[in-house]
């Protein structure tokens, strides 16, 4: 059976050695720093262009894994999201192509080597996952984001430049969805 942790490991491979640039996002991301908890899939950003593709595409046989290549030149071209589903398990990874802004840009210069579940890989900085789940609860209210924050906070603590996650959860507007998130900590809202 295919665990999450073997696409992991499959996923980041082939996308090393592609020389294609990528973290992990989302829940993974959030539980290398804080606490783990079970996602139903694997979100990685990437900066991809159309002619990395085909090359990803054959990593990913038809045989094993359902792979939409024209919704990955599509999320290429429009910016967006595909997914590659292992058949057999049900094990789905969330390719997040990357757009070309300024946080975009930031977020993989600040990239770290972690270790996820005994593997090492790429992640987003702590500061980046932060940014992206107060996004999150902003758009659709889920506790979970802001849970995930917190434990981040209570685990990395001093270790999280909260220069930065104010910065940018000011850009985003998601500043009440911070204090939330100090209020939980027991600290004074900003």
């Amino acid at each position: 059976m295919v665990t999450q942790l073997d696409l992991l490991k499959l996923a980041s491979e082939v996308l090393a050695e592609m020389g294609v640039s990528f973290m992990v996002v989302g829940s993974l991301a959030s539980s290398s720093y804080g606490e783990a908890r079970h996602t139903n899939d694997i979100d990685i950003a990437v900066w991809l262009e159309r002619e990395d593709v085909a090359v990803l595409r054959r990593a990913f046989p038809d045989s094993e894994f359902y792979f939409d290549e024209q919704t990955a030149l599509e999320s290429i071209r429009e910016g967006g999201i595909f997914n590659v589903i292992h058949i057999a398990s049900v094990n789905k990874i969330d390719f997040m192509v990357s757009s070309r802004d300024l946080w975009s840009r930031e977020q993989f210069w600040r990239r770290r080597e972690v270790n996820v579940f005994g593997f090492t890989t790429f992640a987003a900085a702590p500061e980046d996952v932060i940014i992206s789940k107060l996004r999150y609860f902003d758009e659709g209210k889920s506790d979970k984001h802001l849970r995930d924050i917190v434990n981040m906070m209570c685990v990395e603590g001093a270790g999280i430049d909260e220069a930065c996650v104010v910065r940018w959860a000011q850009h985003f507007k998601v500043i009440p969805a911070w204090n939330m998130v100090l209020q939980r900590l027991g600290r004074q809202p900003i």
